[in-house]
């Protein structure tokens, strides 16, 4: 199974490399190193795309294929560091409610051992 099985999203604006790890209400996924012209909002549209990732899966698992999603919301995003452009980022994100069809996450993005950002988004799932 590849990651474009889970995501709506099609190359190129496909940020995430693979995924980790996925549970019923967590996810962590890998993004290759965002290089030179990266800019933090590229962190927020990964969190996102680890959410889609998620829901992707539970819709593939029911033979289902992806739904789209928007995200409608980025609360108390905080930036604690710098990106480094040279290194992989793992995105972390755990369901905190689910309000369906929106969906709020908690996010934890880090590089090696360091955070570089954390907050909230919220996804708004469209039904089909």
């Amino acid at each position: 199974m590849s990651l474009e099985d889970f995501l709506p999203h099609k190359k190129p604006a496909v940020l995430i490399s693979k995924i980790e790890s996925m549970e019923d209400r967590a996810c962590v996924v890998c993004m290759d190193p965002p290089g030179p012209e990266a800019s933090p909002f590229l962190l927020i549209e990964a969190a996102a795309q680890a959410v889609a990732a998620m829901l992707g899966k539970s819709e593939h698992d029911k033979k289902r294929p992806p739904t789209e999603g928007y995200l409608v919301a980025v609360r108390k995003m905080r930036f604690l560091h710098d990106l480094d452009p040279a290194r992989d980022v793992r995105v972390a994100i755990t369901q905190a409610r689910n309000l369906d069809p929106f969906f709020l996450y908690a996010a934890r993005i880090t590089q090696g051992d360091r955070d570089v950002a954390r907050g909230t988004i919220t996804l708004y799932k469209r039904e089909v």
